[in-house]
């Protein structure tokens, strides 16, 4: 059997109106945002093999991020009003580091994984 772009869209949309009923980990940090978002992406690999490259990718390896970061700091770069960073990648492992911030809140292995941080804002 052949399955085309259009059925796979149509599987997500339907995936998707099915889960959004499912209770998530994030809404009890935030239980009534105002704006939802959900991105499906299908892949050729198994769950597991698919949390892991997800959960451990870091995107400071993609060569237009990096050029982004790269961008957004070049001002203090050029003037030398602050010490070169050397990049510590951009990754949930990366992020949630000691002293950034942020924590991992919550994961469940296999289906999400919530970051957030404290502080005063």
């Amino acid at each position: 059997m052949r399955v085309s772009y259009k059925d796979l869209n149509a599987y997500a949309i339907l995936s998707n109106d099915i889960h959004l009923n499912d209770m998530r980990a994030i809404q009890n940090y935030l239980p009534h945002p105002r704006h939802t978002e959900i991105h499906r992406i299908f892949v050729n690999a198994s769950p597991e093999i698919a949390w892991k490259e997800a959960r451990h990718f870091d995107m400071s390896e993609v060569p237009w991020i990096k050029l982004l970061f790269d961008i957004r700091t070049l001002p203090e770069k050029i003037l030398g009003s602050k010490k070169h960073v050397v990049n510590s990648g951009l990754g949930v492992d990366q992020i949630t580091k000691t002293d950034t911030g942020f924590f991992v809140l919550h994961e469940t292995a296999g289906k999400e994984v919530v970051i957030g941080s404290v502080g005063q804002f």
